[in-house]
C-alpha cells in the first residue's frame, strides 16, 4: 500500500517537473529570458519614443508658406538711350540723329529711341530722331537742313547728325561737330525724294553713306549721357505731381500734347490736336520719358528775313514727366557735347528705362506750359 502511494506521488511530481520545462521552453522561445518588465510597459515605452521622435520632426520643417524671392534677371547689354536690353553689336554702335521734319508725312520714328523737338522761327519746329538699328529701318524722314543749335542736341548724346543741309546762317557757341555730320546735301546719292519735296533714306543708303564718308560708327563707352536709370528690379520713378495730360507752347499757333496711359504707362503724341503716327506701320508715337528744357533765344532780323538761335549750350529749368507725374528739374550743358540734368537735390536725374521725348522750350513760354 505504501509503495504504490510513494510510486503515485513521484509520478505526480515527475509531470509537474515537465510541465514546468516545458513551459519555460515556449516562454524562451517566443519573448527571451524575462527581464523583469511586463509586455505592456515595454510597448508603451517604444510608442512614447516614437512619438516624440516624430514631434521633433515636426517642429524642424520649414514653413511650407514660405516664398523665396525671384531671382532679378539683368541684361549683360543696353541700350544708351532706352536703358532696356539689346544685343552687343548694338550696343557697341553709335546712335544717328535724323533731322526731320514734322509736318512732312513721317516715316521710321515709331522705332527711335528718343525723339528731340526743337522750334525755328515762324512758328515751325525740326525733329531729331535717334536710333541705331539701321539694318531694321526701311524708310525714315522727311530729312531736312540742321543748324548748329541743333546738331548740338546730338552731340550731347554721343551721335552723328544726319541731315539734309545746313540753313543756319549766324555764329553762336556750338559743340565741335567735326567727323559727327553726315550731310546729304554734300554726301549725294543716299536718299531719294518723293512728290518732289519730300527726302527719305533707309538703313542700307546710310550704312553705306557713313562707310564712304569715314564717319565714326562706334560708341565712347567714356561719354556720360545726360541722366541715369533706375536700377533694374527697384521702383519706378515719379514725381510728386500729377501729369496725366501735358501741353508743351513750341509758338504762338503750334503745341504738342501728350496724354497719359496707366496701362500701357506711356504717353501718346499730338500736335495741334492730331495724332501723330508713324506711317511706316501706322503706329501711334508715344514715350516712356517726356522732358521739357526752358532756353533762351533770340531772334535775328535781316533785310530778306529772320532767324532764331536757340542757347542749347548754357543753362536752365524744365520738367521731367513720367509715370503719370512730374518733377522739376533743371539742365546744364557745354561746348564739349555735355549735357546734365540735375533733381532738385542736385544730384544727376534718374529716370525710368524705356524711350523718351525731349522738347526744347522758349523760356518766354514758360507759363503757357500745362500739366496737369
Amino acid at each position: 500500500m505504501n509503495t504504490s502511494i510513494r510510486g503515485n506521488y513521484v509520478k505526480l511530481i515527475a509531470f509537474f517537473l515537465v510541465a514546468a520545462l516545458l513551459v519555460a521552453a515556449f516562454g524562451f522561445a517566443t519573448e527571451g529570458w524575462w527581464d523583469g518588465t511586463t509586455p505592456d510597459a515595454d510597448s508603451s515605452k517604444v510608442d512614447a519614443d516614437s512619438n516624440k521622435a516624430d514631434n521633433d520632426k515636426n517642429t524642424q520643417k520649414e514653413p511650407e508658406n514660405e516664398q523665396k524671392e525671384p531671382e532679378m534677371y539683368i541684361p549683360e547689354f543696353t541700350n544708351a538711350l532706352t536703358g532696356l536690353e539689346t544685343t552687343e553689336a548694338a550696343s557697341r554702335r553709335r546712335h544717328y540723329a535724323f533731322v526731320i521734319d514734322p509736318d512732312s508725312p513721317l516715316y521710321g520714328l515709331s522705332g527711335a529711341d528718343l525723339v528731340t523737338e526743337i522750334p525755328v522761327e515762324d512758328g515751325t519746329t525740326r525733329l531729331l530722331a535717334f536710333t541705331n538699328e539701321l539694318e531694321t529701318l526701311s524708310k525714315i524722314g522727311s530729312l531736312t537742313a540742321s543748324r548748329d543749335y541743333i546738331s548740338n542736341i546730338a552731340k550731347f548724346f554721343n551721335s552723328a547728325i544726319i541731315s539734309k543741309g545746313n540753313d543756319g546762317k549766324l555764329e553762336y557757341d556750338s559743340c565741335n561737330l567735326l567727323g559727327s555730320i553726315f550731310d546729304m546735301s554734300v554726301h549725294t546719292g543716299y536718299y531719294y525724294t518723293e512728290y518732289a519735296q519730300f527726302t527719305y533714306t533707309n538703313g542700307d543708303l546710310v550704312s553705306a553713306g557713313l562707310y564712304n564718308a569715314n564717319i565714326n560708327t562706334n560708341t565712347n563707352s567714356d561719354k556720360s549721357l545726360p541722366y541715369t536709370f533706375v536700377d533694374f528690379g527697384k521702383a519706378s520713378v515719379t514725381g510728386s505731381n500729377s501729369a496725366k495730360s501735358v501741353v508743351i507752347p513750341l509758338s504762338s499757333t503750334l503745341e504738342s500734347e501728350f496724354y497719359y496711359s496707366a496701362s500701357t504707362k506711356s504717353y501718346s503724341y499730338s500736335r495741334n490736336g492730331v495724332s501723330k503716327k508713324d506711317m511706316l506701320n501706322d503706329t501711334p508715337l508715344s514715350f516712356t520719358n517726356v522732358f521739357i528744357l526752358l532756353a533762351d533765344t533770340v531772334t535775328y532780323e535781316a533785310s530778306d528775313s529772320t532767324e532764331m538761335v536757340m542757347n542749347t549750350i548754357g543753362s536752365g529749368k524744365g520738367y521731367y514727366i513720367s509715370e503719370g507725374t512730374y518733377q522739376e528739374i533743371t539742365w546744364e550743358s557745354d561746348t564739349n557735347g555735355t549735357l546734365v540734368l540735375f533733381d532738385q537735390a542736385r544730384n544727376i536725374l534718374t529716370v525710368n528705362r524705356g524711350n523718351s521725348y525731349l522738347a526744347f522750350v522758349k523760356s518766354s513760354k514758360a507759363s503757357d506750359i500745362k500739366i496737369s
